[in-house]
């Protein structure tokens, strides 16, 4: 398995996040918006979007009234009116490797066919050849929905079997760049860290002392964070909803901050996570990348960075 270092460069950091700013011009900021797909799970890369995803609402001063993931869309999607644009979370999940995630979406495409839509940059893969053509006669049907993807190897297989433009554009997560005193900490840190993927989108190769994500996250932090999760998932009451989804964003922020102080240690990170890259990216770190099981990380750096 090849390793390509990716060293750090401060202009080539503030250009991605100067590039988000195009996401903005087709969400109209005179209209609610829909917000959905968000993750309530302890996927730090998916943290990191969604801490950037709302970092970029606050900055563009984007309304939203309405916040639902895969664990509680259905008992809520009543409150979305024809005014909502629907912005649906961005990340790895475009395809049939996480097929909840895909079903969302594919629902709530069906469903709101009025609506203005926009699918934050995502990275589409399909393992099987009969999914395809089942999955996106959905997007196919529907002229207001705007895709935005995070490589041009996503990008030409979505314009070629859509038969119309598709976005290119970064991650969410770079909107943290800078974005406050916490992200502008800096640390020359010493020795490597390992960081290598074990779900399946792993190659199966381990290196010996290599650490995931679910290694940051102690025990203590995931019964912290089970009350949120349980209400998110089973309650029936809006204001609970809310409620729980603040105690969320607090949990979600402590698990960023602890994964950050521990990549400030390191002077290289080696990884096949995609996030893992961008999060050593916005630390100033040096990056030897692997590639996962259907080259996304050397997409996405063939992409955006040089």
């Amino acid at each position: 398995m090849g390793v390509l270092t990716v060293s750090h460069n401060v202009a080539e950091m503030d250009r991605l996040k100067q590039k988000l700013s195009d996401i903005s011009d087709y969400i109209p900021a005179d209209q609610p918006i829909a917000y959905l797909d968000l993750p309530i799970h302890l996927n730090v890369g998916d943290l990191l979007i969604n801490a950037g995803t709302e970092q970029f609402l606050h900055d563009y001063r984007l309304p939203v009234d309405l916040r639902l993931s895969v664990k509680n869309y259905k008992r809520f999607l009543h409150r979305i009116t024809p005014r909502h644009t629907i912005l649906l979370h961005g990340g790895g999940n475009f395809g049939d490797i996480w097929p909840a995630h895909e079903a969302m979406r594919e629902h709530l495409l069906q469903k709101f066919r009025a609506n203005r839509i926009v699918m934050l940059p995502q990275t589409v893969h399909f393992r099987d050849e009969k999914n395809i053509d089942r999955s996106l006669a959905k997007y196919r049907e529907l002229e207001n929905c705007t895709i935005f993807v995070r490589d041009e190897v996503s990008r030409q297989f979505l314009t070629r079997r859509l038969g119309r433009p598709v976005l290119l554009s970064p991650d969410m997560a770079h909107q943290l760049w800078k974005c406050n005193s916490a992200w502008s900490m800096r640390s020359l840190g010493t020795s490597e860290m390992r960081f290598l993927r074990r779900d399946r989108e792993s190659t199966g190769t381990a290196l010996a002392g290599s650490v995931d994500w679910d290694d940051l996250i102690s025990p203590r932090r995931r019964l912290s964070a089970a009350p949120a999760y349980a209400l998110i998932k089973y309650s029936f009451d809006f204001k609970v909803q809310q409620a729980a989804l603040a105690l969320w964003y607090k949990q979600r922020d402590a698990i960023i901050g602890f994964a950050r102080s521990r990549f400030l240690e390191y002077e290289t990170i080696t990884t096949n996570r995609l996030h893992a890259m961008i999060l050593a990216k916005l630390l100033g770190k040096r990056v030897s990348m692997l590639d996962n099981s259907y080259g996304k990380l050397s997409s996405y750096a063939g992409a955006w960075f040089h």
